[in-house]
């Protein structure tokens, strides 16, 4: 299987946040996988560079040396990330059992509870769509 440009990028952003620990690059390589996922018609894969996107502000936001009102402003960003990422998988279609879970996490660093369970239980459903599939 050919690998695409936008996986490329999108790995590249998995790397820099999960073994480089460079945010800015993880980010900056998240948001051009976006870009290229839409050039090619994934929009499956735009909903997951914004999930890797989620994931690397909520570690942002949990550097020790962070502010309340950084740690929020991080985790605002990665909300608004995160609905975005649902709402585009389900334009495209697709499975949000991932875009659910990472809402769900979100949700519940921002200490909106119910929210955050409502999002993890549409993940389980979501997942078990897939296994029924």
């Amino acid at each position: 299987m050919t690998t695409t440009p936008a996986q490329s990028t999108h790995l590249s952003a998995e790397i820099a946040r999960e073994h480089e620990v460079d945010f800015v690059k993880a980010l900056a390589s998240a948001d051009a996988a976006f870009t290229q996922y839409i050039a090619e018609n994934n929009f499956y894969g735009a909903s997951e560079a914004l999930c890797s996107r989620v994931l690397t502000l909520r570690q942002c936001a949990r550097q020790s040396d962070m502010t309340p009102l950084q740690k929020n402003t991080y985790l605002l960003q990665a909300l608004h990330s995160a609905q975005a990422s649902l709402e585009i998988a389900q334009k495209a279609s697709a499975s949000c059992a991932i875009a659910y879970q990472n809402l769900g996490k979100v949700q519940t660093d921002l200490g909106l509870q119910s929210d955050a369970i409502e999002s993890y239980e549409k993940a389980v459903t979501e997942q078990e769509k897939i296994g029924r599939a």
